[in-house]
């Protein structure tokens, strides 16, 4: 075994590490996933028999100290989840220890084994390797992976068992013992089942998300740059300061602490003097915008209302303020056409000059223009390699496209943001302030001309009007464009649905020629059909539903009651500190309350239990909330297999949640084959808007 997925579990006088082997075949893992269901104890046996795996223990009745070592020393790749600050530290501390756990001084290894997991979890996300002088200066000689930092950005990461969930993994367990109990030999069992749990969910993780692995193994190759166990930030950090290195000849040493720290910026001083409003209300917002000196420790969000719609100005971008709506098209005589700006931050970056004051100008603006230019070549090389034929060749045009845009979408702006070797705020102020009032300008020329806009986001519009005044938006658009010396790409659309800004669905007129084509309709947010790892799991059942019917007007009765993935029909719960969930049951006249793992997974029912959550509060007593008021729920952290009508699934619950979207764009839901007609009151979108610039000096 040369590569594994592992994991470890520690108590005070107990490790257990356990590793899978990455070539292990799938079909033995249904094997033993499906004698798992079954609770078929012996066939679950016989499974395990198959699997190439190992697992090392340390207790008192058992210390597998020399089969561990000669498995470390011949192991090339462990891959885990939250590995690096966690499991693999514990993993150098037993080759630090390696002495006195070859001569079995049991309890002191132990003794430090507990008390270094006890100082990594104390130190909660803080790498505690740089407090331990014993772990600074060990070497792994191993490559790692850590799916935890690789796939999720730091502000949405989950834990294993929440992407177990979103993952559709049939046992969602938590830890069965608590880490604090004294562990026996009976306890052994137990402690491996969840152990190969852990590292079962590690290893579909990594299969799902295999091709992000694989462009992370091309742009360490490519760049010679390791991003093996990088999230998508990360990489961009990493690529952009192994340009500027080069570019400077700069070591990053160098450069890697510098900053510009900044109290106050003067709008005046950043904003292009290209910018131009024909009308009142936004030359005075602008004229304002100029006048303004902005204190940075404040948060920047203004709302400007114009032509009857709302847009918000403030630091990512600038957006619409969208009531739920639908919008729809012929393609012919009605259009509905979104543009959007190409390479948007790097364009800007480029056109506005803007670099963080403690950076070389010219070197910075050489990597800007780079990135720019490599991306629209590596797009064009990998067409011409494919169509010749060269895969190897496209494979490497791909992995560079992918590379460049990873780092203009999160390497360049967001950068300026954040404490890091970027950080200016008068440079990113200075970008993202005049891109939003660029598009603001193309907004008024747009309305100025007849032409409705009826969303903004971020790096474009999207705009509905009949064809007469198409050539109208051709002129308006092209010489916006040359004034601006922004490039804009455009999509016609013949249906555009949204419940706010960033939830909507939007399909493009190629669809009518070319159904099947998945680049062809556009989903984001509530109209997601794909579960995202980072996101909540809240009944899928909902967005397919929607899906089918806005798309192929199938009935919405018709999706739920025939949809055949239990999975879809759950939700995953996640409370607040000190909260406890609770399963309220009557049972054969008997009233019981059962306390509920952390992770928690359901689906609605017709029978079964009412969920709550309860705190207890020294000063006002305990409180006690329904979380699904009105309904009943079915755990489900542990797949079994029913028929779909043996579940008792409450359909009803699964409809009213979309018939209520539907109510909110359209006011309105025709049961298709029907003459039912649900009506109701759609979302109002904003009624007043607040000062300007109320926390501005």
């Amino acid at each position: 075994m040369t590569g594994a997925y592992f994991d470890i579990e520690i108590f005070s006088n107990f490790i257990s590490i356990l590793a899978l082997d990455m070539s292990t075949d799938q079909s033995l893992i249904d094997q033993y996933i499906e004698a798992d269901i079954e609770k078929d104890t012996e066939k679950k046996k016989y499974a395990l028999s198959h699997i190439n795996y190992k697992q090392f223990v340390f207790h008192e009745t058992r210390w597998d100290a020399d089969e561990f070592y000669k498995f470390m020393d011949e192991i090339k790749l462990l891959i885990g989840f939250n590995n690096i600050k966690f499991d693999n530290l514990l993993l150098d501390k037993l080759y630090i220890l390696k002495d006195e756990v070859l001569h079995e001084n049991k309890l002191v290894v132990l003794t430090k084994m507990k008390s270094l997991c006890d100082n990594i979890i104390a130190n909660n996300n803080v790498n505690y390797k740089y407090f331990d002088e014993e772990l600074k200066r060990f070497s792994e000689w191993w490559t790692s992976i850590d799916l935890y930092m690789a796939l999720f950005e730091t502000v949405s990461r989950k834990s294993l068992k929440q992407a177990g969930i979103n993952l559709k993994w049939y046992r969602i367990q938590d830890l069965p013992i608590h880490p604090d109990k004294y562990i026996y030999e009976t306890d052994f069992d137990t402690i491996f089942d969840y152990n190969l749990n852990d590292v079962l969910v590690t290893r579909a993780l990594h299969l799902k998300k295999k091709k992000e692995f694989t462009l992370r193994i091309n742009i360490t190759a490519k760049y010679n740059v390791n991003v093996l166990t990088s999230n998508r930030s990360t990489i961009a950090d990493r690529l952009m300061a192994r340009f500027y290195s080069d570019y400077t000849g700069l070591k990053y040493f160098q450069f890697k602490d510098l900053r510009t720290n900044r109290v106050m910026i003067t709008f005046g001083d950043i904003l292009n003097p290209k910018l131009n409003f024909n009308t009142s209300v936004l030359r005075d917002f602008h004229q304002q915008m100029i006048n303004t000196d902005f204190f940075v420790h404040n948060e920047f969000k203004k709302v400007i209302l114009f032509k009857d719609k709302g847009y918000t100005i403030a630091t990512g971008g600038l957006h619409s303020i969208d009531r739920p709506a639908k919008y729809e098209v012929d393609g012919i005589e009605r259009l509905m056409i979104d543009a959007d700006v190409t390479s948007y931050y790097p364009n800007l970056i480029d056109n506005e000059q803007a670099c963080p004051a403690h950076l070389a100008q010219i070197a910075f603006q050489s990597i800007v223009r780079m990135i720019k230019n490599d991306k629209a070549s590596y797009k064009l090389q990998a067409k011409t390699f494919k169509k010749e034929g060269r895969y190897a060749e496209m494979e490497d045009a791909k992995t560079g496209e992918a590379a460049m845009k990873i780092v203009a979408n999160s390497g360049l702006f967001g950068k300026m943001g954040y404490d890091g070797w970027l950080h200016d705020l008068k440079a990113m102020y200075q970008i993202t302030l005049n891109g939003q009032l660029y598009l603001m300008m193309l907004i008024e020329q747009l309305e100025e001309s007849g032409i409705e806009v009826i969303s903004a986001n971020t790096d474009g519009i999207v705009a509905r009007f009949s064809k007469n005044k198409l050539d109208n938006y051709n002129k308006v658009t092209k010489d916006w464009q040359k004034y601006t010396n922004l490039e804009l790409e455009f999509i016609n659309y013949i249906k555009y649905i949204r419940t706010s800004v960033n939830d909507y669905i939007a399909i493009k007129q190629e669809w009518l020629t070319d159904p099947d084509g998945e680049d062809n309709i556009k989903r984001k947010g509530d109209f997601l059909t794909e579960i995202e790892l980072n996101k909540g799991f809240n009944a899928p059942i909902v967005a397919i539903t929607l899906d089918k019917y806005l798309i192929n007007n199938v009935p919405i009765e018709t999706t739920i009651h025939n949809h055949t993935d239990i999975y879809d029909y759950c939700i995953s719960v996640k409370t607040g500190e000190g909260f406890e969930k609770q399963l309220h049951t009557i049972k054969e006249g008997q009233y019981k309350i059962t306390k509920l793992s952390k992770n928690l997974r359901y689906f609605v029912s017709n029978h079964g239990g009412t969920l709550l959550k309860e705190k207890d509060d020294p000063d006002k007593g305990n409180k006690i909330a329904n979380m699904l008021k009105g309904y009943n729920i079915t755990l489900f952290n542990d797949y079994f297999r029913v028929s779909m009508p043996e579940y008792d699934i409450n359909y009803n619950y699964y409809i009213k949640r979309v018939t209520d979207i539907l109510l909110k764009i359209d006011g309105v839901y025709k049961r298709p084959g029907t003459s039912r007609v649900f009506r109701g009151s759609k979302k109002k979108g904003v009624t007043q808007v607040g000062s300007l610039f109320d926390n501005i000096n």
